[in-house]
């Protein structure tokens, strides 16, 4: 994306606002944009998903995450293999449970 933009790292490090080396560390793979990856994909233009890697669309639609879902996302992408499905093995027992899901809300309401 940055080639085809026609832009050095640099550009895109002063952007972010981090030094070129860790820019760097990104594009090689040797550390993930977690903090910055929102911010690249309104640079680039593209989605987040794009970035990830997990679609082939550029631009996907767009989501509008409130706070606690883009700390639990970011959080969720800084685990490890073992960390993530533990993580989901959670979600899963608290989805189980009616107390915590939006259908318990309605009814109660």
């Amino acid at each position: 994306l940055r080639e085809k933009k026609g832009v050095s790292q640099a550009e895109v490090a002063r952007y972010l606002g981090i030094e070129r080396a860790s820019y760097t560390a990104y594009e090689s793979g040797v550390s993930r944009p977690v903090r910055h990856m929102e911010k690249l994909a309104v640079y680039f233009g593209v989605s987040v998903d794009y970035l990830l890697g997990l679609t082939d669309v550029p631009q996907g639609r767009k989501i509008n995450l409130e706070e606690k879902e883009k700390i639990l996302l970011y959080s969720f992408l800084k685990l490890n293999e073992a960390g993530k499905n533990s993580l989901m093995e959670y979600a899963d027992f608290l989805l189980s449970q009616d107390k915590y899901t939006e259908r318990e809300k309605a009814t109660s309401a």
